[in-house]
């Protein structure tokens, strides 16, 4: 049986991983990867702003809209409130009137 050496070849080559040789068409991996994430980010941006600013807009009319609606019936509410004074101020002028009348 024959002892198999191994022999650890240098390459200088490696040592440099993130290179770009645009001339011999050698991209590369983390390079793409990269602009891919930048083009998904992009995209997102895009396709995903005009959604969220819809969503925003709508959500801040209907919000309007339910403060509209509380608006008025507090105001009903106190349009009731202030008949039921203005009969119970006219019924007390008309007691006394007629308490003053009697007398």
């Amino acid at each position: 049986m024959k002892d198999a050496t191994y022999n650890f070849q240098y390459d200088p080559k490696n040592l440099d991983m993130f290179r770009l040789d645009v001339f011999s068409g050698n991209i590369d991996m983390s390079l793409l990867i990269l602009v891919a994430v930048i083009a998904v980010v992009w995209l997102a941006f895009y396709i995903l702003g005009p959604w969220m600013k819809w969503y925003m807009l709508v959500t801040s009319q209907e919000k309007r809209k339910e403060d509209n609606k509380n608006k008025i019936k507090e105001l009903i509410m106190m349009k009731e409130v202030q008949t039921e004074l203005e009969k119970e101020i006219e019924e007390s002028l008309l007691s006394a009137g007629l308490k003053t009348s009697t007398i």
